[in-house]
């Protein structure tokens, strides 16, 4: 099958899982506000390390906390019927019941992305839009992995918090789940990328 060409009208939820039913086995795409964008294969190892790290943290947290949420990294998929959304975000965490077969979820309380060159800007701008719109989401996470580099945006009463950090011992606070980390921790395996500190 060919890669879909971008319509003049945007895709419903619908019309895209229809289309991915006849997708090739070794490609995937993302519908972000009806618009279909093909998915980069082949992350760098920061990237990985990155996710690694955060998922093990997160987990770590929540299971020591006795917490009902879960953490979820790369190949679980998001879907929004209220946007037209279908992504698969590089960290998850949702605190609703569990069906193990299930396939996707519609109601996360914190979203993670790692920027890379090559998804920055849909991350920061496209996604950050369409996830705004997801009621249950509380928290969304930009992480550079070419520097020591972290937004947090926290659902506010009337508009999202935008707070940046910098440092190894900046302590980035998850207050929907009860959870800190450190952005020391964050970056743990990848020193030699963001520099000794």
């Amino acid at each position: 099958m060919d890669t879909p060409q971008r319509r003049l009208d945007r895709w419903s939820l619908h019309d895209f899982q229809e289309m991915e039913l006849n997708a090739p086995p070794n490609e995937k795409w993302e519908l972000i506000d009806g618009i279909i964008h093909k998915m980069m294969t082949g992350g760098s190892l920061a990237h990985n390390e990155i996710v690694v790290n955060l998922t093990v943290a997160l987990s770590n947290r929540l299971r020591a906390a006795k917490s009902p949420c879960r953490v979820y990294a790369e190949n679980v998929r998001l879907v929004s019927d209220r946007n037209d959304t279908s992504t698969y975000p590089d960290i998850a965490v949702r605190c609703g019941p569990r069906v193990l077969d299930q396939k996707e979820m519609t109601d996360p309380v914190l979203l993670v992305e790692v920027l890379s060159r090559s998804t920055g800007e849909k991350d920061r701008y496209d996604k950050a839009e369409a996830y705004f719109r997801i009621p249950s989401v509380q928290h969304y996470l930009l992480v550079a992995q070419d520097r020591m580099d972290v937004t947090v945006l926290a659902r506010g009463a009337a508009d999202w918090v935008r707070t940046r950090f910098h440092a190894p011992e900046d302590q980035v606070d998850i207050p929907s789940l009860g959870v800190s980390l450190t952005l020391a921790e964050i970056y743990e395996s990848v020193k030699e990328i963001v520099g000794p500190y």
